[in-house]
């Protein structure tokens, strides 16, 4: 059988795979001995590749072509004093296995790819505009070795920084963050690289990214297609020059470009940037522009833009285009608002001009071209507003075409045509907004006006037709008009111009001003008017031309009928200062009158003014009958006013009746109800008024007030001069200050009491002065009673004042040196020097507003100013045998100085000094009566006795101390600071020696600090007390060094406790103390808490102790308490055969110790146990030491003997868990005698165990264990 043909093959796949094994081993060996070395030369080969430093964590070759670097770190320059360029964790270079036979002395040569894992890139842009990584990006021989690499570069999730100094605020970079960056770029077809890039932002100035292009290395030309979106407009636009013209606020964009740039020349940059939403805030513009949305098309440096939005309710549309300079941005922009109101327009434009009176009746329409640069730029605007209000004429269809010179801030006015008053106005002009107000200059022409229409000629019908020609300028708040109006046939209520021509001034406020001149005047009467011409029967239609102001009358209507005799007025109706007045009768040739004028409900102001008199008021009926003659006119009648004033003298009724020869002369008899003179209420007045040339004369007036009557003589002058006699026997002295002429509601005087009042009335009416003298008699003034009081009166429109005053008041007598007023409808003023001698110092102090605890008569001398009772007061004062804060003292003295309520600094205390004996206490400072205290206080000899209050009901303090301090706060709630040294100082009868501290009281809390006692050789320090007794809280830390326990058991026996739980459970602990109590104590302790369970920690170490029967050379140890525990550690007991030391725990009922005793006697222990059980059983916890007390007794008689060893108990008080080493020597247990005996014992809940049980007497030597269980059972092994 033949062999198969598979078989057959066989011998040559096994050659070709021996071959192909051999090949591969050989590569293999060839790699590897490529590589073998390399790895050890990364760095240094890197770095020449790069041209820059280059440092490697670990480098180590992997398979037969790939070699992975860990902590890869490039330098961001030529080393890395210049910073890192590039950081990666992990990178993997794989090398071309031909390209390593080929390049073995330059393997870098043979790299075929670069991967870089997670790598940190920062990129940097100086302010010179350079980047850090400029020089990676060479060509030629001169470039970096990278720039012969001919692999694929990989970035995985790399994080990339971007610093730019240029387009941030110096000395901060404006900072980009990338992150998940993934790049690839392929050089295996150099010189032209090629790149992909995609990343995303941190969100808030960029959302993500992606870039493609290519690189070419020798021409050094860069191609890129980049995207971007969700890019921060606000953070981008500094990479923009036209930022000064649309700075941004917010904004989010999504944009695309096209970027060709060759390194070193201009980049070549095309792109479309769109913004959803963005909101600008340019610099004109007083509110933010939304733009919804904003489109802009790149061309390099020229930007075309297009955005539809909306500012101050406005809406806009713009389009144009900016060039982009190196200094500023060329703008060429058209803007268009198609509803724009005048409030829309000054929210929207900060030099939005506002001209007073102009109102706008309808929204406008605006466009506007905006050209120039963005350093100097305008605004060529056209518009049209529908309807428009200007002073009270209403313009319709206006056509404006202006200028807006930004900086200049200038409206140029071309063109303005708009329809008002029936005609045609066109104007041109300009608006100055720099100065504040703005200012306005506008010249114009209103052709073929209705004058009908006008609003600033008489309310009497008229008509006719008109040409105006105007110049409006002054500010914006005060615009004036000056206009020239000519006219033919012309009609103004009853009377006919043919012609008119007029010039009008219109100021903003006040009358207007006109000079006119008519021709071909004439009336419209019922017939014809009649005129005796020269005296002969010819007659004609009346002519007059001339030049005259406007009349007196605003308006005037009449039929007239010319008689030989004169003219008769029949139906005559003249308005005068807006008064309707009702004429008849005639008037001669020679000009004799026969008048009868009437008015009803007339404006007395109004009609005053025609006679050229002011400061009248009120409504008035008037009938008057006019005769004489033009030149002497005599008027007689009666008039009857209500609600008015003449002058500064209002009225409810006045009734007149009157004859006057001429203004300047005649008689008037009157009758005046409810009026009010400056202030003075007048219930009625009544009498007659002479007029006499100058002045009325008042031959006896007699006046009834509130406060009582008074007769009035003299004269008045028609300037209002008054000299006037006033006498009245009896006024009511607290309303004194209003029958002197006070304010409409004037303050009453502090005073009471009758007083007769004589002098005189000068001065004006707007100003009168009233002189004169007051007797008053049984009063009081300011709370103070007094017999008698005289003082003189002087008072005028602004106040009332008093001086020379004496009160006398029984033996007293009190002089004031200066005045008293009261102002217009204030309080009263006072300044002056008061002075007495034995005088009640706490009434007048408190009636001056001083209310100190003071009482006792002696001398004052203060001198007083202000508005009472806020009086400022300054003076010296010395009370003998006085009584202050309660407490008799010798004498009480001192200058005070109380500043006027809302005054910084209350009552001064320039020195207050009390004075008993030896103690002298000094205070000064501030004191605010109701508000903040603030004194200095020094004292020698104080009583104790004074703290009292902050120590009672614990203890009585007694002696004197030097104290000096202040005392801040309020007066409702002082602060108290003082420093206390004294020499003889006890409490409770028991004297401390010497005494030294800090003591402090504030918001009910007393404070003791740095206080140190010395008492022969003991020494006790305080270094912080705090009691708040109404809190019950306590905190103090203290220290004492050979402290007397005698001294201080017998201190705290003395203690007055209060009764209640606390202070009964205190009193029974103190009384449980033995005695005697002696011996010496150093130590410190520290209390935190309510008084009645506070916490604290004690260190102590007592010499010579003795506590009833019990003597110890040394107890010593920290002890720690709180509510329901204490804690006693590192103790040390020692006496006479007692050698203890450890520490014991208990909490609530539960013990926990560890005891180590020395070699001690047990009847030692015995005696000494006896006393501390009974020192503890009739303490706070009789119950805990009851055990103690019932073990001590079940002990045998007698027991003697060294016991020693180590006590260690838990659990329980009642029944305590333990464990035991003891060793008992020498020992007699009853009648039985021992010579050494110990076990280690343990026991818990009645098991007891026993082991190392050993005992020895004579013939006897035992040892073993034993066991006793809970039950009874017992187990015992003996040796």
């Amino acid at each position: 059988m033949g062999r198969p043909r598979g078989w057959a093959r066989a011998p040559v796949v096994l050659s070709l795979l021996l071959l192909a094994g051999l090949a591969g081993a050989f590569a293999y060996r060839a790699g590897r001995a490529a590589l073998r070395d390399l790895d050890s030369v990364v760095a240094p080969q890197l770095a020449q590749m790069l041209g820059r430093e280059v440092r490697v964590g670990r480098a180590s070759v992997s398979g037969m072509n790939r070699i992975v670097i860990e902590d890869l770190a490039i330098a961001d320059g030529a080393s890395f004093q210049s910073g890192t360029l590039l950081k990666a964790r992990r990178a993997v270079l794989r090398f071309s296995l031909a390209g390593l036979l080929r390049h073995r002395d330059a393997p870098t040569l043979a790299v075929a790819s670069l991967r870089l894992e997670n790598p940190d890139l920062l990129l940097v842009r100086q302010r010179s505009g350079d980047w850090n990584v400029a020089s990676l990006l060479g060509s030629g021989s001169g470039g970096p070795g990278w720039q012969q690499f001919r692999g694929r570069l990989v970035l995985d999730d790399a994080r990339v920084t971007l610093r730019d100094y240029r387009a941030g605020d110096l000395p901060a970079p404006a900072v980009t963050r990338l992150q998940h960056l993934s790049l690839t770029l392929d050089a295996r077809h150099s010189p032209a690289v090629t790149l992909a890039l995609a990343a995303r932002g941190d969100g808030r100035v960029l959302g993500k990214v992606d870039l493609s292009g290519s690189y070419h290395l020798e021409r050094r030309a860069l191609s890129l297609q980049a995207s971007f979106d969700g890019a921060n407009v606000r953070h981008w636009q500094r990479y923009s020059q036209a930022a000064p013209v649309l700075p941004v606020r917010a904004g989010t964009a999504a944009s695309s470009f096209d970027i060709a740039w060759t390194i070193g020349k201009r980049p070549e940059i095309q792109g479309t940037v769109r913004v959803p939403h963005l909101v600008l805030v340019p610099s004109a513009v007083q509110e933010p522009v939304v733009a919804q949305p904003l489109v802009v098309r790149v061309h390099n440096e020229r930007l075309t833009l297009e955005a539809e939005g909306h500012s101050a309710g406005v809406p806009l549309s713009l389009e144009g285009g900016l060039v982009l300079r190196a200094n500023d941005t060329l703008l060429d922009l058209r803007l268009r608002a198609p509803r724009v109101t005048d409030a829309g327009g000054r929210k929207l434009l900060a030099d939005w001009p506002q001209i007073r009176g102009v109102t706008w009746q309808s929204a406008a329409s605006l466009e506007a071209h905006v050209t120039g640069s963005s350093n100097d730029w305008q605004a060529v605007v056209t518009g049209r507003l529908p309807r428009l209000h200007a002073r009270g004429v209403d313009a319709s269809d206006l056509n404006v075409r202006f200028t807006y010179q930004r900086n200049q801030r200038l409206f140029v006015v071309h063109s303005a045509e708009a329809q008002a008053a029936g005609g045609k106005v066109v104007a041109t002009g300009r608006v100055d907004v720099k100065p504040t107000p703005a200012r306005v200059y506008f010249r114009g022409t209103a052709t073929d006006v209705d004058v009908a229409r006008l609003p600033f000629l008489s309310d009497e019908s008229k008509s006719g037709r008109a040409t105006v020609s105007f110049v409006a300028q002054g500010p914006t708040d005060g615009v004036q008009t000056e206009a020239q109006i000519a006219g033919k046939e012309i009609a103004l209520g009853p009377a006919h111009f043919g012609s008119l021509a007029a010039e009008i001034t219109l100021p903003w406020e006040g009358p207007l001003q006109v000079r006119a001149r008519a021709a071909s005047v004439a009336t419209a009467p019922a017939r014809p008017t009649r005129l005796a011409a020269r005296g002969g029967a010819r007659h004609e239609t009346a002519q007059a031309t001339g030049e005259a102001a406007l009349p007196t009358a605003e308006s005037a209507s009449a039929r007239f009928e010319v008689l030989p005799g004169g003219v008769r007025i029949h139906d005559g109706r003249v308005v005068v200062a807006g008064q309707a007045l009702t004429v008849s009768g005639t008037v001669s040739p020679a000009g004799a009158l026969d008048l009868q004028v009437g008015a009803t409900r007339a404006d007395a102001a109004a009609l005053a003014r025609l006679f050229g008199m002011t400061g009248i008021s009120g409504k008035a009926d008037v009938q008057a009958r006019i005769g004489g003659t033009l030149a002497q006119p005599r008027v007689s009648g009666t008039l009857k006013a209500a609600d008015g004033r003449v002058r500064d003298i209002s009225f409810g009724g006045l009734r007149a009746k009157y004859t006057l020869q001429s203004l300047r002369s005649g008689t008037v008899e009157f009758a005046v109800e409810n009026a009010r003179a400056q202030g003075l209420a007048i219930r009625s007045a009544s009498g007659q008024a002479l007029l006499r040339e100058g002045a009325v004369v008042l031959p006896r007036v007699q006046v009834q007030i509130p406060q009582g009557s008074f007769t009035a003589s003299g004269k008045v002058t028609h300037a209002g001069g008054l000299d006037l006699a006033l006498r009245t026997p009896e006024v009511d002295l607290g309303g004194f200050a209003g029958m002197a002429g006070m304010g409409a509601t004037p303050k009453e005087l502090p005073a009471a009491g009758k007083a007769a009042f004589e002098g005189r009335l000068l001065g004006t009416l707007s100003a009168p002065q009233v002189r004169g003298r007051i007797t008053a008699a049984k009063g009081s003034l300011s709370g103070l009673d007094y017999d008698e009081l005289r003082a003189g009166v002087r008072a005028d429109a602004g106040g009332l004042a008093l001086n020379n005053v004496v009160v006398r008041r029984g033996s007293e007598s009190l002089s004031l040196a200066g005045s008293a007023s009261v102002d217009r409808q204030g309080p009263m003023v006072v300044s002056g020097r008061l002075s007495a001698d034995s005088l009640d110092v706490a009434a007048v102090l408190q009636a001056l507003g001083v209310p100190l605890p003071l009482a006792g008569r002696g001398k004052a001398d203060l001198e007083i100013s202000g508005a009472f009772p806020n009086l400022t007061v300054a003076g010296d004062f010395t009370v003998a045998n006085a009584v202050f804060a309660g407490v008799a003292v010798g004498r009480v003295s001192g200058r005070l100085q109380r500043a006027a309520e809302g005054k910084p600094g209350g009552i001064r205390v320039e020195r207050l000094t009390i004075e008993d004996g030896p103690a002298r206490l000094v205070a000064a400072g501030a004191l605010a009566i109701g508000g903040r205290v603030d004194l200095e206080i020094s004292g020698q000899q104080v009583p104790l006795a004074l703290l009292n209050r902050l120590t009672q009901p614990y203890a009585e303090l007694a002696g004197r101390v030097d104290v000096s301090g202040t005392v801040s706060g309020t007066t409702a709630d002082p602060r108290l600071q003082l420093s206390v040294r004294g020499g003889s100082v006890s409490v409770n009868g028991h004297g401390l020696g010497t005494l030294a501290g800090q003591v402090a009281y504030a918001g009910g809390e007393a404070k003791v600090t740095h206080l140190s006692v010395a008492r022969g050789p003991s020494r006790y320090q305080v270094d912080r007390l705090s009691l708040q007794p109404s809190k019950g809280m306590l905190d103090l830390e203290a220290s004492a060094t050979q402290a007397d326990l005698a001294y201080l058991a017998s201190l705290a026996r003395s203690l007055k406790l209060p009764d209640t739980p606390f202070g009964r459970d205190l009193h029974r602990q103190i009384a449980a103390l033995p005695n005697p109590v002696a011996g010496t104590v150093t130590g410190k302790v520290t209390l935190h808490g309510p008084v009645a369970r506070a916490s604290g920690i004690m260190e102590f170490n007592g010499r010579n102790l003795a506590l009833g029967p019990a003597r110890l050379h040394q107890f010593a140890g920290k002890a720690i308490w709180a509510p329901g525990a204490v804690e006693l550690s590192n103790a040390v007991l020692a006496a006479d055969g007692v050698d203890l030391a450890g520490g014991v725990r208990l909490s609530g009922r539960r013990l926990t110790t560890q005891v180590r005793l020395g070699p001690s006697r047990v009847e030692s222990l015995h005696a000494l146990a006896t006393t501390l059980s009974a020192v503890v059983g009739s303490g706070a916890d009789p119950e805990a030491a009851s055990p103690f007390a019932a073990a001590l007794a079940s002990l045998p008689e007698p027991f003697t003997g060294t016991v020693s060893g180590e006590v260690a108990l838990s659990g329980n008080v009642a029944a305590l868990n333990g464990s035991a080493r003891l060793m008992l020597t020498d020992a007699r247990v009853g009648e039985t005698r021992l010579a050494q005996t110990g076990a280690t014992l343990q026991w818990d809940a009645g098991n007891v165990s026993a082991d190392n049980l050993s005992l020895r007497a004579e013939g006897i030597d035992i040892g073993g264990s034993f066991a006793r269980q809970a039950d009874g059972r017992l187990s015992l092994e003996l040796q």
